[in-house]
């Protein structure tokens, strides 16, 4: 199960580049920039080699809500 804290750089929502930092419930921690626009797909894909998981083993959890 992964946690994140989602830290968006610019107020406008145009398509830019985010910085979202995971906690992984281990407590490790790590950062990935992706695009404004992404998918959830998209942010899982990208947190995978990080996060030593695949996408579908995933669980995104935002405010507790999963």
């Amino acid at each position: 199960v992964i946690g994140c804290v989602i830290i968006i750089e610019k107020e406008e929502m145009e398509e830019k580049n985010i910085k979202i930092t995971i906690r992984q419930n281990n407590a490790t921690q790590f950062d990935v920039t992706i695009s404004s626009k992404a998918s959830v797909k998209e942010l899982k894909d990208a947190c995978a080699p990080q996060a030593g998981m695949t996408a579908e083993e995933q669980r995104l959890i935002f405010k507790g809500i999963i």
